[in-house]
């Protein structure tokens, strides 16, 4: 059949029908085998995937199994250190310990305890942690000096969560402070060597920090404002080179005329040493910090601090023919 109707398969000859059915599962044979191929290798890679994570974490275990016993000569050795510097023996060994001898400290700095609340101990790998709720009121250098020898304490204790406030009015002198901390003290656990190693004493490698004691004895409470120790104000320094004026004491001078040029106007002051002097309004005259204030045709006003009474004053010097020195000060 050279023209075959699709429409009526039944007149087919019987190879073209074998053909056709041939075909057709070949087909269908290649489309499962695709199907199948495709998911063998997506489980292929998966397990591949799982295989090479399998042999990391084996080798990672193997690595770990193979230097056991050196971490555990190693961690026998920093425990025995530890043990060393902790020194059991000196620190106390219970809560109750604990509790009486931070009293003993608050009562010896004249501190007073407004809440003391212990909390349950926490068992952590190589000691027991027993933390304390405190909050202690007093005058700064009491508060420095509970915390300064708390801290040297036998034993590891590590002071968190600090604040301090004032309790008592600013204007009051010697303010009373209030102090709340968390106080956790470190003990160590029991602990036996591993059968695998034995431990070698070693010198520890933990740094040694030297306790600072705290010394109020000529500090200032640095709550209070400082105080004056002298009425008088300090002599203040001058920004400027001291002028040949400066050299001598403001009454000493004498005015001997003015000058004008270009609206600006001097004056003439002239010094014991008989040499003449050029200041305007602002220039520093005297040794007592005095400054020209006005000047006017027939007299110059000076205002200088005087450091015996702390108060400022005025110094006349009036133009004069007379040979000496006719200065007086204005009350």
């Amino acid at each position: 059949m050279n023209d075959p109707d699709l429409a009526n398969t039944g007149s087919w000859s019987l190879p073209l029908r074998l053909i056709v059915i041939l075909t057709a599962c070949l087909l269908l044979t290649g489309i499962v085998y695709i199907t199948l191929l495709q998911t063998q290798q997506q489980q292929l890679k998966q397990i591949q995937s799982s295989h090479d994570h399998l042999r990391s974490s084996f080798e990672q275990q193997r690595l770990k199994t193979t230097r056991l016993p050196q971490q555990q000569t190693r961690y026998a050795a920093l425990r025995h250190a530890l043990d060393r510097q902790v020194q059991p023996d000196m620190a106390p060994d219970t809560t109750a310990d604990l509790l009486v001898a931070v009293s003993q400290i608050g009562l010896s700095t004249n501190v007073n305890f407004a809440t003391f609340q212990p909390q349950a101990s926490t068992t952590r790998e190589l000691h027991v942690e027993t933390p304390i709720t405190l909050s202690v009121t007093g005058q700064y250098h009491n508060l420095a000096t509970f915390i300064s020898t708390l801290v040297q304490h036998p034993g590891i204790m590590t002071l968190h969560d600090m604040v301090l406030q004032r309790t008592t009015p600013a204007s009051k002198k010697n303010p009373l402070l209030s102090l709340t901390f968390t106080l956790k003290a470190h003990h160590t656990t029991p602990w036996k060597a591993p059968t695998t190693g034995q431990p070698q004493p070693v010198e520890s490698s933990l740094p040694v920090v030297s306790p600072i004691i705290y010394a109020a004895a000529g500090r200032r409470n640095p709550f209070t404002p400082p105080q004056n120790k002298s009425a008088a104000p300090a002599k203040r320094s001058s920004p400027h080179l001291l002028s040949a004026l400066q050299q001598h004491a403001a009454d000493t001078l004498q005015m001997v005329g003015t000058v004008s040029q270009q609206q600006q106007h001097w004056g003439l002051l002239q010094s014991p040493d008989g040499q003449i002097h050029r200041v305007k309004i602002g220039s520093y005259v005297g040794r007592n910090q005095g400054r020209v204030q006005s000047i006017h045709p027939d007299r110059i006003i000076v205002r200088e601090h005087q450091n015996a009474d702390g108060k400022t004053h005025q110094i006349v010097l009036r133009q004069t023919t007379l040979p000496t020195n006719n200065t007086r000060p204005v009350p």
